[in-house]
């Protein structure tokens, strides 16, 4: 608990709170709480409050609401001020635990869910996982600002590298395709000589340098520290964030595993991973249907993740992982999940196999080093 609280402290400090709750001591209770964390509290007990307070509210912003209010669903009010910023981080409490509740909630893009009698744990869990995507969407939006800011100035820098690069190449080439052609020019004359021999030799050094200079692009990546993971448990994690979407198309995330095996991987990346798997399972599989995910040990240093679903048939387990490659229309989607899930495995060393075929269905296995 100690762990969750230092975690939201640093998530909430710079954040505000809109609280929608119509039971009065619920309301006092919760921004009781959430004052320890958040720099601005906000309360309001009804729809038409909670409209007026979220026009007045100090940026950025996490909304907290009863699903059930006195003028109206507090999903009506979710979609109401999603018409006002689509990106708005919503966390919705409700004592109905039902599948359809649940279903015009992820319609309505709420966040996270949490159930009434509201246990503490839960409620701060579903907070700093909401946070952390704000964060995200706030890190996406200033990185998109100065890259606004800074795109005239790059393009103007490539330009004058460009030509700065072509007269460089130019003025190399010139004179260095002269002393070449001297160089055979003495030699059809005869002349042998070691100074001659050394000259030619420095000619070609310089030529390999000119060739290379002309070829050669680089590209850095950004590197993140790897961490100790328990694979089970962190599966378990991402079967319970997918598990109402797997419900709204009528599938069952299954998890064959008992015993945790533990991985070192940076957390992110294995997230990516994970998550990018599960979504294009959840996307290309029949309904009714169940996805199976298993762990295991194949030697003492190997662990073996699996993922398999039943329903479209993959034609090319290679291409998949290329960007923009798509095997059909019927689905959305460029290409870039599963980029990002095989450079993610170039980059850990995570060996992929893929297989696919009617009887068995499609399985994504990936193996890590223990």
């Amino acid at each position: 608990m100690k762990q969750l609280i230092d975690e939201l402290k640093l998530l909430a400090q710079d954040k505000s709170v809109l609280i929608v709750e119509d039971d009065e001591m619920i309301l006092d209770q919760l921004a009781t709480m959430f004052e320890k964390f958040f720099a601005h509290i906000y309360k309001a007990q009804n729809t038409t409050q909670a409209l007026k307070a979220y026009q007045n509210t100090q940026k950025p912003l996490l909304v907290v609401s009863d699903i059930s209010l006195p003028d109206g669903s507090g999903l009506l009010f979710v979609k109401k001020i999603k018409e006002i910023d689509e990106s708005q981080k919503v966390i919705i409490i409700s004592a109905l635990n039902e599948a359809q509740v649940f279903i015009e909630s992820i319609n309505q893009g709420v966040d996270r869910f949490v159930l009434k009698p509201i246990d503490l744990h839960d409620l701060l869990r579903a907070t700093i996982d909401t946070l952390q995507k704000l964060e995200y969407d706030l890190a996406l939006k200033k990185s998109k600002e100065d890259l606004k800011t800074s795109r005239d100035y790059a393009l103007k820098l490539l330009q004058d590298q460009d030509i700065f690069l072509k007269n460089a190449l130019h003025e190399i080439n010139t004179p260095l395709g002269i002393i070449m052609t001297n160089i055979d020019l003495l030699r059809l004359s005869g002349t042998k000589s070691d100074s001659l021999e050394h000259i030619q030799a420095a000619t070609r050094m310089i030529q390999i340098s000119y060739d290379d200079i002309a070829y050669n692009m680089t590209q850095e990546r950004f590197s993140e520290a790897s961490e100790e993971i328990d694979l089970l448990e962190f599966i378990k994690q991402r079967i319970a964030y997918f598990g109402c979407i797997a419900e709204a198309n009528e599938l069952e995330l299954v998890i064959t595993t008992t015993r945790s095996k533990i991985i070192t991987i940076a957390q992110t990346k294995l997230m990516r991973l994970v998550d990018n798997t599960l979504s294009n399972a959840i996307k290309y599989s029949k309904k009714p249907n169940k996805i199976l995910i298993s762990i295991t040990k194949t030697t003492p240093y190997l662990v073996s993740l699996s993922i398999k679903n039943f329903g479209v048939i993959i034609k090319d387990t290679q291409k998949i992982f290329d960007r923009f490659h798509r095997e059909t229309d019927q689905k959305g989607g460029y290409g870039l999940g599963l980029s990002i899930v095989k450079q993610i495995c170039k980059e850990e060393s995570i060996t992929i196999e893929v297989s696919s075929n009617k009887s068995e269905g499609t399985e994504f296995r990936y193996i890590f080093r223990a």
